[in-house]
């Protein structure tokens, strides 16, 4: 009888601080592992600060690691020659990058966007910004350049990026990324029952850096006619004091509330 397939997935984007990369790791990771495949043997590559958290549910044949370095920085290309002694089968990255001197039977590459490629500029916003953005361009495109020559299959968000990517990269042959769509978390989001709420309101989830475009939202909402309308804008908070000066010079800054991270109850 041959031994279970080691296949690796990649979970480093998911940390304390819940992000949309980190819960679409969390999700694929919990999904996977609750199938209870016995050719396969699931191993799940934590970042350091969730070394106590497990992703997978107790019942689940899942080993568990920790490695070193967020996906996306200098300190994912010396993580090669410790994922190399994991023996993986397959190696499925859940952000855009793979670290240099990987060895595994194959490569599977999530892309969400190419925005570090398409727009560096808007990755931040800042007085050093003219020094970094050039950098940030070459090192994406080197990095995910790298990755996407290196992986045998690429999963895109949306068709959008696969676009982007098929576009920015052109040795990538169009049947190597299929887009596969986020699902919805049907038990913390059941079908609305009874009528909707007699407070409507916009939501604006994630963080507020520059690609996020929330000034455009603003703006929009700023044009409602209808008054009760209110906004609500949650995440990290980068950039909230401009974004409140702005709603101040729209007239709007008594409908609109700025929240930190919020858990998912709120």
């Amino acid at each position: 009888m041959s031994s279970p397939a080691r296949i690796g997935l990649d979970a480093r984007m998911d940390k304390p601080w819940m992000t949309g990369l980190g819960r679409y790791a969390r999700s694929v990771v919990g999904a996977l592992t609750r199938l209870h495949t016995p050719d396969i043997r699931w191993v799940v590559i934590k970042h350091p600060t969730m070394a106590g958290v497990r992703f997978a549910p107790r019942d689940a044949d899942v080993e568990e690691v920790v490695i070193p370095g967020d996906l996306d920085t200098l300190e994912n290309l010396r993580a090669g020659p410790r994922i190399n002694a994991l023996g993986l089968d397959l190696y499925h990255a859940l952000e855009n990058f793979v670290p240099p001197r990987l060895r595994a039977g194959r490569v599977v590459v999530t892309t969400h966007d190419l925005v570090w490629v398409e727009q560096p500029g808007l990755t931040m916003r800042g007085r050093l910004d003219l020094l970094r953005t050039p950098a940030i361009k070459v090192y994406g495109t080197l990095t995910m350049g790298h990755a996407f020559h290196r992986a045998d299959t690429i999963i895109s968000v949306s068709e959008a990026t696969r676009q982007v990517a098929l576009k920015r990269f052109s040795f990538l042959a169009p049947e190597s990324i299929a887009t596969v769509h986020h699902g919805v978390d049907r038990e913390s989001f059941p079908p609305r029952e009874g009528p909707e709420s007699e407070d409507p309101y916009l939501m604006v989830l994630g963080n507020t850096r520059p690609y996020k475009n929330i000034p455009a939202a603003l703006e929009g909402f700023a044009r409602l006619e209808d008054r009760r309308v209110r906004m609500a804008i949650a995440g990290r908070g980068d950039w909230f004091q401009p974004l409140s000066r702005l709603a101040r010079r729209l007239g709007v800054e008594d409908r609109i509330t700025f929240h930190q991270r919020a858990s998912d109850h709120e």
